[in-house]
């Protein structure tokens, strides 16, 4: 729901700018790596998921809504967790010397985070979340990135390493 919203808010956002474009989108899926009690729990987990981004006018940052799917593994034969979240985040392309855009950023956002695991309750939390990433090829129709950011739920934690494509 928070990943519709976001979409519907940064395609009214892009269609008002003038020379950016309308709102990028991508796919996105990697490794989610928990640690503290998560870690405890669960073992190495995998991500996938969608988003979309635009720069609305006058703003010195990016908008962009996640929606992933994330699962972990259990440990000891302990039950898997699965996770549902949607994000909003701003994202920051750092300035270079001459002006053009580097291929690093940084991001950070709010979001909720629907976790379950076979037979225990499901839950709900807020959440936040703030990391960084890399930028390769520009050029193309399909614009490849890499980046990581650390999610802070409740009293759990976790890594996700990401890479993906922008179109």
């Amino acid at each position: 729901m928070l990943f519709v919203a976001a979409a519907l808010t940064l395609g009214t956002s892009a269609s008002a700018q003038k020379a950016g474009g309308g709102p990028t989108y991508g796919i996105q899926a990697g490794s989610s790596i928990p640690f503290g009690d998560l870690g405890d729990a669960v073992s190495i987990g995998f991500h996938g998921g969608g988003f979309v981004e635009a720069k609305p006018e006058g703003f010195p940052f990016k908008l962009r809504g996640d929606a992933q799917f994330v699962r972990f593994g259990g440990k000891d034969k302990g039950e898997s967790l699965n996770v549902i979240q949607g994000t909003g985040n701003a994202v920051f392309d750092f300035p270079t010397s001459s002006g053009k855009k580097s291929p690093a950023f940084a991001m950070a956002g709010i979001g909720f985070y629907r976790s379950s695991s076979k037979g225990s309750d499901s839950s709900t939390d807020f959440g936040f979340n703030f990391g960084g990433g890399f930028n390769f090829s520009q050029t193309s129709a399909y614009k490849p990135f890499v980046d990581g950011r650390i999610h802070f739920v409740d009293d759990s934690e976790y890594i996700g390493i990401t890479v993906g494509f922008r179109f």
